[in-house]
């Protein structure tokens, strides 16, 4: 108990020590403006202008200072921007496996689920009173990669993990903690977008982004140490409840959602990639289709080695300890034995039944603007495009091998030439039509794999009903109608490349799914009815180089708060100089040029009246003395120097 309390005094102290920095800061700011106004007015200086450009600099950032803080004392009910609220009745699987882990744990189920992209689960406590000293609501915070890739058993043990910190009472000090990070990360960002959009504010920036930074890092310095307990802790919760090897299973498929998803979000979310705006509806139960190909399992098994060397890179945060670590904690913790199984649940009946399209431009702001579509409508237009490419590939390898030159292709023809031995005289006809990605050196074999599994499955989608399925090596499968996995259909394509006797088997299968296999497959028609494009015509979205109407209303407000409070301290200036300092103003327009000499006579000009002096020029000097001045006999003297005696060579 004594140590939950000092974990909740240290961070509370953290938390109350930023917001005395904030309002010292904006103090000495104002206290700067008033030094510079009290120069101005009360005194008899030019005035500072130096130091009204400090204070103009220096403004946006005392207010985007004060307003980080000011966000987080009152209010932190507010939901981020990449995450979305869920509901029982959107998600009912998940809300009820939740209940049921926070009952196993003995604990309050938590009152709100919120869904995000990314591959991470957390918990916190949100509409805390008095700075967090006050108990909030309980929210989970779950990647919505997560419920694809994890089984249902692997995502509890991932709940186990996350509601222990509710039943050990970690989010106590989360409250603060979260609070003044949340602080931190909102001013950087404002300095950062202040900075770029004025040149005086960006010469001021440095110090107050050195202050967050360095106060960031001293924060996690402290609470470090304290943090990595906590997640040990949970930890031997979860293994206690569901065995260390589950839970190794799960930390294993989270670390492999790290790797699928954001290659996923690249490859077929980014509009500069996928189809020229238009995106899915649900694009989780793609990257799901996606991740269940045999393809992506071998890439993943690839993967594997690379993320355990690398643990900081993984899928755990900063004050987690990598997975092999854990794993060893965990051992000592609990027992090797998992909980029995429970009923069958498909991973994809955890995701929601539904997602909003202001969700959609929530979590994947990439594709916001971009045109919905049912997301099996989504990909059947992919599956489209990428088998006209690999059948239109076939199709001219097969007449360079056979010498023909046909307009079709049917499997009878591609069974033929396999009989004939002719699959290495087609693989490399046909490596050299695809592009160099979807080739293989070491096996090139596969590309002829891929391009007659296409075939067959638009033979299969246009005839029988098949539905088109894609993969993550660039293929496409179809799923017969009566059921049958999509993997067998590459699989019955595989056994009759690599093993030529078995080419009749692979009649015989199809058969029985109604498939002739004399059916041509002809090139695409010039349009399609899902796109209006033919597979060929799409092309690469541009790059959106505009400024957002935020940014651009924020630099045309710090523009305006920065010139108001230069011309302001300009015009104050003039002001104060007209009213009070006009004796600096004045000066004698009339001066006199004559000289006296001693004993009374002069000589010169006599008063001649000038223009006026500039108002800088200095005082006049004093006539000047007479010790300065050649005695009266050097003057009568005559200046032109005597002859020269030349002797008997003068002249007459």
């Amino acid at each position: 108990m004594m140590r939950r309390r000092f974990r909740v005094a240290t961070a509370a102290a953290l938390l109350f020590g930023f917001y005395m920095l904030v309002a010292g800061g904006v103090a000495l700011w104002l206290l700067l403006l008033g030094v510079s106004l009290w120069l101005t007015v009360f005194t008899t200086r030019p005035a500072p202008v130096q130091l009204f450009l400090t204070c103009a600099g220096t403004a946006p950032l005392a207010v985007a200072l004060a307003a980080a803080a000011y966000r987080t004392i009152f209010d932190t009910s507010d939901v981020p921007e990449e995450e979305v609220l869920v509901d029982s009745g959107q998600a009912p699987h998940l809300d009820r496996l939740v209940r049921e882990v926070a009952a196993e744990l003995g604990t309050e189920a938590p009152s709100a689920i919120r869904l995000t992209v990314d591959v991470n689960a957390s918990v916190i406590e949100t509409d805390t009173r008095f700075l967090g000293l006050g108990r909030g609501n309980r929210c989970l915070v779950i990647g919505l990669p997560l419920l694809v890739m994890l089984t249902q058993d692997q995502v509890r043990a991932v709940l186990a993990h996350e509601l222990a910190h509710f039943s050990l009472g970690h989010s106590r000090a989360r409250a603060f903690t979260r609070r003044l990070e949340t602080s931190l990360e909102i001013a950087e960002d404002s300095f950062g977008r202040m900075g770029d959009a004025n040149g005086l504010v960006r010469q001021y920036r440095g110090l107050p982004l050195l202050f967050a930074a360095g106060y960031q890092r001293f924060a996690r310095l402290l609470t470090g140490a304290t943090r990595r307990r906590q997640e040990e802790e949970a930890d031997k919760e979860a293994v206690r409840l569901y065995g260390v090897d589950l839970f190794a299973d799960a930390l294993r498929a989270k670390a492999d959602a790290a790797l699928a998803w954001p290659a996923f979000r690249k490859a077929f979310l980014d509009p500069k990639r996928g189809l020229t705006g238009r995106r899915p509806d649900d694009p989780f139960r793609v990257f799901a289709m996606i991740v269940a190909s045999p393809g992506m399992r071998a890439c993943l098994a690839r993967l594997r080695p690379s993320a355990a060397s690398k643990p900081r890179s993984s899928a755990c945060g900063e004050f987690h300890a990598d997975f092999a670590t854990r794993i060893k904690a965990a051992r000592t913790a609990g027992t090797r034995t998992a909980r029995p199984a429970a009923a069958h649940v498909c991973p994809e009946d955890l995701l929601p039944d539904v997602l909003y399209e202001n969700d959609l431009d929530q979590l994947l702001p990439e594709g916001k603007g971009a045109q919905l579509m049912p997301w099996r409508d989504w990909v059947a237009s992919v599956a489209q495009r990428r088998a006209a490419r690999l059948v239109g590939a076939l199709m001219d390898a097969v007449n360079d091998v056979s010498g023909g030159a046909n307009d079709s292709v049917s499997l009878q023809q591609v069974t033929t030439l396999l009989d004939a031995g002719e699959r290495m005289s087609l693989a490399r006809a046909l490596g050299s039509r695809l592009p160099h990605k979807h080739r293989r050196s070491d096996d090139p074999l596969s590309a002829l794999v891929t391009a007659i599994t296409a075939l067959v499955s638009a033979l299969l989608v246009s005839t029988r009903g098949a539905t088109w399925q894609i993969d993550w090596t660039g293929g496409v499968t179809a799923e017969p109608a009566d059921g049958t996995p999509s993997r067998d259909v590459r699989t019955w394509v595989e056994e009759a490349v690599l093993h030529p006797d078995r080419s009749t088997w692979l009649t015989f299968r199809l058969a029985e799914q109604g498939l002739d296999d004399r059916t041509p497959a002809r090139r695409l028609p010039a349009r399609s009815a899902d796109d209006g494009k033919t597979a060929e015509d799409f092309v690469l979205a541009e790059v959106e180089t505009s400024i957002p109407e935020s940014t651009r209303h924020l630099v045309s407000v710090l523009r305006s708060a920065t010139l108001s409070v230069i011309i302001g301290g300009v015009l104050l200036a003039s002001v104060v100089s007209l009213t009070q300092g006009r004796e600096w103003l004045r000066h004698d327009t009339t001066r006199s040029d004559t000289y006296t000499q001693p004993g009374g006579t002069g000589y010169g000009v006599g008063p001649t009246t000038q223009e006026p002096f500039p108002s800088w020029s200095p005082t006049l000097l004093p006539p000047t003395t007479d010790a300065l001045l050649p005695p009266p006999s050097i003057l009568s003297t005559p200046l032109l120097p005597k002859p020269l005696d030349m002797g008997p060579f003068a002249s007459p």
